[in-house]
Formats: structure tokens, sequence, C-alpha cells
């Protein structure tokens, strides 16, 4: 019987999963907030088989330990995905490994195993905007801002502004009231960082993963590709602890 694994990337908003084995028709994502859903999924497609779960999380330490608490109450094997774990698939820049977040590392890692031996500036687009370098498997150091979401929603901490969400239409075009103004001005910050940094490095390609990609892919102008679940991806790739 094949094994069976359950990879988790616990973001700050969604969990999403990917199975494998025989649990390989699972794959999606659910709210934080809807945990009786993933409830629901592991007590119907989960418990009582042999499987192992892996997780990677760099959101809300309380959604992961109740997911872990759920998961000992089901008596599933799993391990957490760590960043100090990883350091035979990628060679990072940071000489404290254990501060940088796993997701960034996944994501570089999955880069580096679908596109071997190429230059690649990484963006993920989340609660933060990280940007990533890594140059034939040699991650080269990077960059962290707030994403365009989490800057409208800062505004009122430190102006007399409303709080926003970034909307669906968005736009560089100046705006005629503050709302506009607000949600051009964070896009614009974005890609004015990421059309600079795809300029001073030239001959690197461009990606854009997560969940505010798509908006900020529809504005840049640099040539970049658009790549869905790298932290997932980058799983897959990796053996160690889950044998």
């Amino acid at each position: 019987m094949a094994k069976a694994y359950l990879d988790l990337d616990i973001g700050n908003t969604f969990t999403k999963f990917q199975g494998y084995g025989g649990l390989g028709h699972l794959s999606g994502r659910f709210r934080n907030s809807d945990f009786r859903q993933i409830e629901l999924m592991f007590g119907q497609e989960v418990a009582g088989q042999s499987v192992t779960v892996r997780l990677a999380a760099v959101g809300d330490i309380g959604h992961f330990d109740r997911i872990v608490s759920m998961l000992d109450r089901y008596a599933v094997k799993w391990y957490r995905v760590t960043s100090e774990l990883l350091t035979d698939y990628i060679q990072l820049a940071y000489q404290d490994v254990t501060s940088i977040g796993v997701d960034r590392v996944l994501n570089m890692i999955a880069i580096n195993h679908i596109y071997p031996k190429r230059k690649y500036i990484i963006v993920s687009v989340g609660t933060a905007l990280t940007i990533d370098l890594l140059a034939n498997g040699k991650h080269l150091g990077g960059y962290i801002l707030q994403s365009p979401e989490s800057q409208l929603k800062s505004f009122p901490a430190v102006a007399n502004l409303p709080s926003l969400d970034i909307g669906e239409d968005v736009s560089l075009n100046p705006g005629s009231n503050t709302e506009d103004c607000m949600r051009s001005g964070v896009m614009l910050s974005a890609i004015a960082a990421l059309e600079y940094i795809s300029l001073k490095h030239k001959g690197y390609d461009v990606t854009i993963t997560g969940g505010g990609a798509a908006q900020v892919s529809s504005l840049l102008s640099c040539s970049h590709q658009l790549e869905e679940n790298l932290v997932l991806k980058g799983m897959s790739f990796i053996h160690r602890g889950c044998d």
C-alpha cells in the first residue's frame, strides 16, 4: 500500500492542503475561521488511515495549535516543517536560518526544483510582501515589505484614514477620492518596488505567488509568471523526517 501523506500550509487567513499516496484525491483550502470544516475533512478522509501529516506554519499560532490538538486526538503522526530542517535543499543567505519564514524557504525549494540552474526573483504576496533572490540553488537575500492589503489596514493606526480592503478592481490611476487614492497608492508602492528589483537584477526571471499575486501581476509591466501553491509544491519535494 502506498504511503499516505497530507501536507498543510497554514497561513494567516487560509489553510491549504494537498494529499499524496492514499490521500492523492485531497486538495484545496479552508478559511482558518472555518475550523469545523477542517475537522470534518479529517474525520471523513484521514481518521483511521496510516497517514503522515506535514505542517508548514507561518500564521496564527493559535490556529496551528488547534490543528495539532486535532491530529493528536485522531492519533495521526505529524511533523512540523521548519526552516532549519531544509538547509540540505537550499543554501540560505541567513546566518540564523531559524529566523527566515519557512514559507519563503519552501517557495525557493519549489522554484529550484521546477526551474533548476536558473536565476529567479521570487515574490510572495500575502500578509507581507516578500522578495527573494535565488541563483542556481543559492539564496542571495531578499526584502520584506508590507503587502498592499496590510498597508491599507495599517493606515488608521498612523493617520486619520479609513481601514479598507484592497478590492478587486486594482489600478495605478490617480484617485479622485481618499479611498481610491489609498488603493492606488499602496499598489503603486508594491509595483514600483518590484519593477526596481527586476530592473536592478537583469537576467533574473520573476515569479509571483500568494493570495494577492493575481492583483499585483495585473499591474506589473516586467516579464513574469504566476505560480500557485508554491509552499505545497516545495513540501512535495522534501522527505526529511517523514519516513
